[in-house]
């Protein structure tokens, strides 16, 4: 028998009608899916969440969507993410995003969430259940009802943060960044191709702050007339991109690029 199964059939049952702290394998399996393959924390929803049972009942993939909720839209800026960056800092709890979204399984009922990031190995699944209770009733003092709060941890890598970070998006040193689950999404929203956003060499910070529906401005491609780039980008640009593609694929091989 697997450790996995071992640890499905020994978990002890969540107390009903509460928040509770996840056990190992929810904290692995309840995000599956997302984009930086994150590690649930903690959730203020009481709702339990069913083990596995099946082979391939573990692959069951979250997704993400925008959220449309017009009285978090009018206090989100100004007054919600304020008082929960507040409240996170004092708590000295290292949070690196903090996105209002709908999160669910394809078929079945998205659930409204505020889905906070922090960096991997600083928060214990005990604190990050007080933090997202906490952060949850500031939700409820707002008069806003039917969101709830996950707290995560992404396993493939972290954006960078600041020592006091803010409301605003983490400064990064003017370096390139991983993206959140939010940007990843809808970076690229509107192009043809429902293109989905990976990675870019830029260090300027997406602006995530425009409400609880703001992510849904369409980018556009309009055709790109660099006299330079055009003179060199096929027999130099291109080809070189294309030979080190190869050459990374490739061993034990010489060539003129990698000598």
């Amino acid at each position: 028998m697997s450790s996995t199964n071992q640890d499905i059939k020994s978990a002890p049952d969540p107390p009903a009608n509460a928040p509770y702290v996840p056990s190992a394998v929810e904290a692995e399996l309840y995000l599956y899916g997302l984009y930086s393959m994150p590690r649930l924390i903690a959730r203020s929803s009481s709702d339990v969440w069913i083990k596995p049972t099946g082979l391939r009942a573990n692959f069951e993939r979250k997704e993400l969507r925008p959220l449309r909720a017009q009285r978090l839209d009018e206090v989100w800026e100004d007054t919600v993410a304020p008082a929960m960056d507040r409240y996170l800092v004092d708590k000295q709890v290292q949070w690196t995003s903090m996105e209002p979204l709908r999160i669910g399984i394809e078929g079945q009922p998205f659930s409204a969430v505020i889905l906070i990031g922090v960096k991997p190995g600083t928060l214990s699944p005990e604190l990050g259940l007080e933090a997202a209770v906490g952060c949850r009733s500031i939700l409820v003092e707002s008069n806003i009802d039917g969101i709830h709060i996950i707290i995560s941890e992404p396993t493939c890598t972290y954006r960078p943060i600041t020592s006091s970070p803010t409301h605003d998006p983490p400064a990064t040193g003017n370096r390139p960044y991983v993206p959140s689950e939010g940007e990843a999404m809808y970076y690229l929203h509107g192009l043809p191709s429902e293109a989905r956003f990976i990675a870019r060499s830029s260090t300027d910070i997406w602006i995530k702050w425009r409400g609880s529906d703001g992510y849904l401005e369409r980018k556009q491609l309009t055709p790109l007339g660099t006299h330079r780039l055009n003179e060199v980008w096929e027999d130099t640009v291109l080809y070189n991109h294309v030979m080190n593609l190869y050459c990374d694929s490739q061993r034990n091989h010489t060539c003129e690029i990698c000598g």
